[in-house]
């Protein structure tokens, strides 16, 4: 899961100040890109704060490392976010917040096959717009000292639509695989309700917190075009209702044990048009339970581990995805049909780790952390596109559009490590992930390669100067799909910020980097397009406040 939490007024006011005003502004060379932003906040009173924030940003295609356009890099955005953050009860013990966002956004001349490689050029260029409304309302009570409340209620609603016009390609517009090329429309509208509490209780050298909640959400998913339903991007609602609870009891400050279990039902529906192909209303349970565990051997070294049983239950897409027989070059694709029985998966996860944390261990004020994490995932019934019957003519057999893999495994090992002291710091992360589809032998399509990122910074102070470099290096991968794998490439970035905090630019802040410095031309191996050639970028950030 991703959560994005928008910022509230305090975060950019400092105590005593009842007003900011921030401007920003930044350049990109690789493809003109250009982006400029405006954030004013407001403190009328003790009990209540205002943001609004303004953004804008473009950019032309850009280019990679031998200087071949990458088609569908294009783009205008704006976005914008009102928000307004309220405090009272008992020593201002809650808060409501209410906010809106929008982000309109607009591809001209993009790709249709947005997936990359070689898909693009088929399918030509068409018209893109997209408009996200999202609006959210939470209120927390802290409990003002009753250990028994500590509770979070937020409702949120969006509406995400996408509108797809002047197709280069359109006069191939036709049902089968061509209806890509039909102007059409698809929408998403979710809706949430999410509840949960907090208890702090324990005795003698236990100290334990019990956070438990619940969560119900129904998303409705809209799709057509001009010739009608869209099979590979089905319509329907999924419905769905959580209960969780999960503990954080701690013995001396050594021993942490972490419990958790969620359990979700979920009810989907297929539209009319997935229901005419043959797709049927599913509900499913869910169950997740986990277990983690730390201990710390001194106050510096800690060991820990986490057991997890993971269920994942399908989506909209993996239940009522169709489509037709396709001729591609001499051989003929046999259909997909809606997947009638499909299985959640369900993943059991071991990790086990080893961490340290230091201070003062070089120098008096400087910091050391170091984790390191081996982990084994076992899979069962992995949802993966199901492979479609070939031939030389028409007629071959059709399958579900996704069907479930009996067994998968994903392991691997990672490493961070961060040194952090006044004039220098270096940082260090290393990623290693194996996967196998046990019934074929062969690596999962979405695995990625090994990768190791380097760090190397310098502070000066008395000038107002952070600067240093990065490098990347990725190995080769070879996984199920030649698409995903991908060789070897080593990356090197430079960057240097400077904050004055005297003279007439006190309260600016200025970013310099250069991205891909050597202009190496190389495709990540689970990304279907080469990654951006060199690029220079320079942002301007200027505060005012009173």
């Amino acid at each position: 899961m991703i959560n994005f939490t928008t910022k509230d007024a305090s975060d950019f006011l400092e105590p005593g100040e009842t007003g900011a005003l921030r401007f920003s502004t930044g350049y990109g060379s690789n493809g003109n890109a250009w982006r400029g932003g405006l954030i004013y906040d407001a403190r009328p009173n003790e009990n209540a704060e205002l943001l609004f924030a303004l953004n804008r940003a473009t950019s032309d295609d850009v280019e990679d490392g031998d200087g071949t356009t990458l088609d569908g890099t294009a783009y205008q955005r704006w976005s914008g976010l009102v928000k307004g953050t309220f405090h009272f009860g008992q020593n201002d013990d809650q808060s409501l917040r209410l906010s809106w966002s929008r982000t309109d956004g607009d591809l001209a001349d993009t790709v249709v096959a947005q997936t990359g490689a070689s898909a693009v050029a088929g399918f030509g260029t068409a018209e893109i717009r997209s408009l996200d409304d999202t609006v959210t309302l939470s209120w927390d009570h802290q409990g003002a000292g009753n250990p028994w409340l500590d509770l979070d209620v937020t409702l949120s609603w969006s509406n995400t639509e996408v509108e797809k016009r002047d197709f280069s390609a359109g006069f191939l517009c036709a049902p089968g695989i061509f209806l890509v090329l039909c102007d059409n429309d698809a929408a998403y509208e979710p809706l949430s309700l999410k509840a949960e509490n907090t208890i702090e209780f324990g005795s003698g050298a236990w100290e334990n917190y019990l956070t438990f909640g619940t969560q119900l959400s129904q998303q409705e998913r809209t799709a057509s075009s001009s010739l009608g339903a869209l099979p590979f991007h089905p319509e329907g609602a999924d419905s769905r209702a959580a209960i969780y609870a999960q503990g954080e009891f701690s013995w001396n400050d050594r021993l942490t044990l972490i419990p958790g279990l969620r359990l979700e039902k979920a009810f989907q529906d297929p539209g009319a048009a997935a229901e005419a192909a043959g797709a049927r209303a599913t509900k499913e349970l869910a169950v997740s339970p986990k277990l983690a565990v730390m201990y710390e051997l001194n106050d510096a070294w800690s060991v820990f581990g986490s057991l997890a049983r993971t269920e994942r239950l399908p989506t909209l897409d993996e239940l009522y995805s169709s489509e037709g027989e396709v001729q591609r070059g001499p051989f003929f694709f046999g259909p997909r049909t809606p997947s009638l029985n499909l299985d959640p998966e369900i993943a059991t996860t071991v990790e086990i780790g080893l961490a340290y944390e230091g201070f003062d261990v070089l120098n008096e004020g400087d910091s050391l952390q170091v984790k390191a994490t081996a982990f084994n995932n076992s899979i069962r019934d992995l949802i993966a596109t199901t492979p479609r019957a070939t031939g030389p003519t028409t007629g071959q057999a059709a399958v579900p559009h996704f069907s479930n893999v009996d067994s998968a495994r994903i392991w691997g090992l990672e490493f961070e490590g961060a040194y952090d002291a006044e004039g220098w710091f270096p940082n260090a992360a290393y990623s290693l992930v194996r996967s196998e589809d046990e019934s074929t032998g062969e690596t999962l399509t979405d695995t990625p390669a090994d990768t190791l990122s380097l760090t190397l910074g310098t502070r000066l102070p008395e000038r107002g100067l952070r600067l240093g470099w990065r490098g990347n290096w990725a190995n080769s991968s070879t996984t199920a799909s030649a698409e995903t794998s991908g060789d070897s490439h080593v990356t090197h970035h430079l960057f240097l910020d400077w904050t004055p905090d005297s003279g007439p630019l006190e309260g600016m802040t200025v970013n310099l980097a250069v991205e891909n410095v050597t202009d190496a031309t190389y495709r990540p191996n689970l990304q279907l397009d080469n990654a951006p050639g060199r690029t220079f970028k320079i942002a301007l950030t200027k505060e005012f406040d009173w």
